[in-house]
């Protein structure tokens, strides 16, 4: 698959790598920025981050230092999961912190990850709160992975196993409210590879960080100093709980009102609310517009197979150097009658910016081909509806209201016979 058993001349992927190269310190920065790259920013009351490298920092949770957890089994690589591959240095949470700040963070523990216990009968809470108290922010970091549920089942996140909940174990949400209790600022890290749900009211900051590898602590670290904005999107949807997400047995696009995960209506949002992040959310360190949004048929190199164009101009209105990841969102004309249900918005392009300067601008480029426009029907053939289609492009899902830029939204009219499978 990756043409190790290719003849290895002229084959990129075959030609020999000398082992000293391997997690060497080209290695290391690519992973260093894609750790950074993939975290996301759901929320920043006042504008707590980016931290200042002089603040006094209190770090608190069993995934600053998750080798230490029992639960983890002596596994010295905390932040990957299932399949991936090790490293034999391991930047934790705690490390990454420390190398960025002038006073080294106060640590604690807090809990470990999977306590079952309803008390707290080392006295763990006490140290984190007194350590968050004396703290000009507690950073807090929680999570989930394979082996970490409390008495209750909650948790867990491994292959062939369903969560039983959205939340964290009962054990982390006691230490956050916790320090909650007592601290000036909290900056809430969810470590997880699926959606958790929380208490807002219980951060003033707070970020996914999925599972950031072997760079995971100084990827980390180079966010929440703000040595690089934040550009990670959600890749789900982030439900308030259990309510709002259908039982198995009506996912069937068959029957009406068939639906899929790609399906929370405008009447489930009605019935059950909003859920608590759309798919595509995320924050930056600044703010951004788009404008001059232009849609268009194209010629197509395919005889009778349609193309869409578009071209969008994104400009960066803060004082922050920050990237945008532009997403477009295509709205379907309604299906005849044969046809089966799909997404009233459905993700057809994404694209993430440069690093844009405060007050510069750049265009993007997006081509919707025959694939992207059609849809299946019930014979299973895919056919391109005829009517209007609408092309939004911006910085989230066409329903999130929290979305902090406004989308532009663009029309094309394909006639039934502009379009054809080639």
């Amino acid at each position: 698959m990756a043409g190790e058993f290719d003849p290895v001349d002229g084959n990129p992927y075959a030609q020999p790598i000398d082992a000293s190269v391997i997690d060497g310190q080209a290695h290391r920065k690519v992973a260093r920025d894609a750790t950074a790259a993939s975290i996301v920013l759901l929320q920043n009351k006042g504008s707590v981050l980016p931290l200042s490298k002089s603040a006094k920092v209190a770090a608190i949770g069993p995934w600053i230092k998750p080798s230490l957890q029992p639960a983890m089994g002596g596994n010295t690589n905390p932040y990957v999961h299932a399949y991936a591959g090790s490293s034999v240095t391991m930047v934790d949470f705690l490390d990454g912190l420390t190398a960025q700040l002038a006073t080294p963070p106060v640590f604690v523990q807090g809990c470990e990850s999977n306590q079952t216990s309803a008390d707290d009968p080392t006295g763990t809470f006490s140290a984190a709160k007194q350590a968050a108290a004396a703290a000009d922010v507690a950073v807090v970091a929680v999570g989930l992975t394979a082996g970490v549920w409390d008495q209750a089942g909650v948790g867990g996140e491994e292959e062939m196993r369903d969560r039983l909940s959205l939340n964290l174990p009962q054990v982390q949400l006691d230490l956050i409210a916790a320090v909650r209790s007592v601290a000036k600022k909290v900056v809430l890290i969810i470590v997880s590879g699926s959606a958790v749900t929380f208490n807002e009211s219980d951060a003033d900051a707070t970020l996914y960080a999925m599972y950031g590898g072997e760079e995971a602590g100084n990827g980390l670290a180079d966010v929440l100093f703000g040595g690089v904005s934040p550009s990670g999107r959600l890749p789900f949807t982030v439900f308030k709980d259990l309510a709002q997400i259908k039982p198995m047995s009506v996912y069937d696009m068959t029957t009406s009102p068939g639906r899929t995960h790609l399906y929370y209506s405008d009447g489930d949002v009605a019935k059950y609310g909003a859920p608590q992040f759309w798919f595509g959310y995320g924050l930056t360190y600044s703010s951004f517009s788009f404008s001059q949004l232009t849609v268009a048929l194209a010629p197509s190199p395919r005889g009778s197979e349609c193309t869409v164009a578009a071209a969008v101009t994104v400009t960066n209105h803060g004082t922050t150097a920050a990237r945008e990841v532009a997403q477009l969102y295509l709205g379907r004309p309604t299906p005849a009658a044969a046809g089966l249900p799909f997404a009233k918005w459905a993700l057809k392009g994404y694209q993430r910016t440069s690093i844009l300067a405060p007050g510069t601008s750049t265009t993007l480029h997006f081509e919707l081909n025959f694939h992207d426009l059609s849809t299946v029907q019930a014979d299973a053939v895919r056919v391109v509806t005829a009517g209007a289609y609408s092309v939004q492009i911006g910085g989230g899902h066409p329903r999130d209201s929290r979305v902090p830029s406004t989308p532009v939204v663009g029309t094309v009219n394909i006639a039934a016979s502009m379009c054809s499978q080639a």
